[in-house]
């Protein structure tokens, strides 16, 4: 919420991290007349959202970093890992640096012939560096990811085809002027029954999931940041109902009906 996002900022605030939550971007042109307004940086979480689009432009490229995750249930995978983008050369020269023990030279740049074995170690760095394999993988998997979006395209307008109109559900939108790549299709139920249903749906061989825990309500960051119930009322009153539907590509027509006659079935159950 860009009105939330200007009373929230302080003096100490150097940075906004925007979240394009289940593969649509969040309201990124306001938030950047905002950042601007502040001199602040921002970090779009695209974690969703890889090839989402706003304006015709793509998810990562709006803000100062994008950060983008390969893990096995993402649209794309490589296993484990991501990917960091940015248009700043200087910032893509420390990133480098900080993945691989905070070396100034690449092992491409120290053994390749026209390299150096000369390095020094600038940073307290990581070694959070992609293996090679896990890197051909995500090549590979590059080149399909239209044709994985598409058909979770496929899959979600099916789902909101057949759920339009049913009694007791809140069925997600697609914003004006974006693409949606649907890494997720979140649903929202009476908040009194949703573990209730996630159960029932379980019976029928459907399993579910809930994205997410707001992070304030974890023992970690009440502890470590003073945070409670209450924090931030919209983020829990959409927790506390939605259930994640499954969405994968290779999720069949008849099996996405299937899940809708269930759970159409459940919600009638429940008057």
């Amino acid at each position: 919420d860009p009105e939330d996002i200007k009373r929230k900022i302080t003096q100490k605030t150097k940075a906004i991290m925007v979240v394009h939550f289940g593969g649509q971007m969040a309201e990124i042109l306001e938030i950047k007349k905002i950042a601007k307004a502040h001199n602040l940086k921002i970090i779009e979480d695209c974690a969703h959202s890889l090839a989402a689009q706003y304006q015709n432009k793509m998810a990562g490229t709006f803000g100062d970093v994008g950060v983008f995750s390969f893990y096995a249930i993402k649209n794309m995978t490589t296993g484990e890992g991501g990917m960091v983008v940015t248009s700043n050369d200087k910032l893509t020269e420390k990133i480098l640096m900080f993945r691989l023990h905070g070396m100034s030279l690449t092992a491409f740049q120290r053994y390749s012939n026209k390299g150096k074995w000369y390095y020094e170690i600038k940073e307290a760095g990581f070694k959070v560096n992609m293996t090679d394999t896990a890197a051909a993988m995500g090549v590979a998997q590059l080149k399909k990811i239209k044709k994985f979006n598409k058909r979770r395209q496929e899959i979600a307008e099916l789902y909101l085809k057949n759920l339009k109109g049913v009694p007791g559900i809140i069925l997600p939108k697609v914003l004006p002027k974006r693409t949606h790549v649907w890494h997720l299709f979140p649903v929202r139920v009476d908040s009194q029954r949703r573990d209730e249903i996630i159960k029932d749906l379980k019976d029928f061989n459907i399993c579910t999931s809930v994205h997410f825990i707001p992070l304030h309500l974890q023992p970690f960051y009440q502890k470590k940041f003073g945070y409670k119930k209450g924090d931030f009322p919209i983020s829990e009153e959409v927790f506390q109902g939605e259930i994640s539907l499954p969405m994968y590509p290779h999720l069949k027509d008849s099996e996405v009906k299937y899940i809708c006659r269930v759970l159409k079935y459940l919600l009638e159950d429940s008057k």
